[in-house]
């Protein structure tokens, strides 16, 4: 067998284990309501502000590339969207991670649960 046919091979195997291992991922958050949104992560920030009384607050950011509908904010699936978050959840989650939360009109994501990703950082839905 020749280098570049192996080379080849290589390839092939290692993305059909990507797939497959991103699909377990999305497989084991399946939807349990309308509400709930299955997404992959793609970054996450911090932002910090006033509130309405002047005082500060400090919101915790995640960004999903959304691979089901998130039909309280009238998101189709490929979509991608920034929720707010807690802190705790925030702290745990990781770029290329794929998440189940429940969505809300306001843009927070409550009832968060995390797939950890197999997917090497470098090969996250952002690319980088």
């Amino acid at each position: 067998m020749s280098a570049q046919v192996r080379d080849v091979l290589v390839v092939t195997v290692l993305t059909a284990g990507l797939f497959a291992s991103v699909a377990t991922n999305i497989y084991q958050l399946a939807p349990s309501s309308s509400a709930d949104v299955v997404g992959v992560v793609d970054h996450k920030s911090i932002g910090e502000g006033t509130d309405s009384g002047s005082q500060p607050v400090t919101w915790y950011t995640v960004s999903l590339w959304l691979v089901t509908d998130d039909e309280e904010n009238s998101l189709a699936a490929g979509d991608t969207l920034a929720y707010v978050v807690s802190k705790e959840v925030y702290d745990q989650i990781e770029i290329g991670d794929v998440v189940e939360g429940r969505a809300h009109d306001d843009l927070e994501m409550d009832q968060v649960r995390i797939v950890r990703s197999d997917v090497p950082r470098q090969l996250g839905p952002s690319g980088g």
